[in-house]
């Protein structure tokens, strides 16, 4: 193997080693994403909509049913607590693919929310893409339908 060769070869290696990895953590994007979505499902139960919007990017967009595209965090936060009604409601999200393309990942999943008593208000799923701003994985799209009615 001539030196130019040795040196491709250790570049490409080294891009493949760290290619899933978060420059600031050390997380893939999948890791990441499953600990924002811990966070989201305590945000949800508590009632934080404020907490849930954090997760978004700055011009980040709501795409859902029935709706209206619901643009920028404040208006996100906002959608929320009017989603949300109050803490109680649990949600549970699942996660059934995660894709990352540099700083871009792009996750697929189901969701089920649940009143307190435990009875099902919806299920659905969702498509969100994330981005990766300073270091931290953002929601920048938000793309969700139900599968049973409110």
């Amino acid at each position: 193997m001539n030196r130019f060769t040795s040196v491709l070869v250790g570049l490409l290696l080294a891009t493949a080693l760290t290619f899933g990895a978060d420059k600031a953590s050390g997380q893939s994007a999948r890791e990441a994403i499953a600990a924002a979505n811990k966070e989201f499902e305590a945000a949800h139960l508590r009632g934080d909509a404020a907490a849930l919007s954090a997760q978004y990017t700055e011009n980040a967009q709501l795409l859902w049913e029935d709706r209206e595209i619901i643009s920028g965090r404040k208006n996100i936060e906002a959608e929320w607590r009017k989603d949300m009604g109050g803490p109680g409601r649990k949600a549970k999200l699942t996660t059934l693919e995660v894709e990352q393309h540099g700083d871009w990942a792009f996750e697929t999943g189901k969701f089920l929310v649940t009143a307190p008593d435990g009875k099902v208000i919806y299920d659905g799923k969702y498509i969100c893409i994330w981005k990766r701003e300073k270091g931290e994985w953002k929601i920048h799209r938000d793309i969700g339908n139900k599968n049973t009615p409110a």
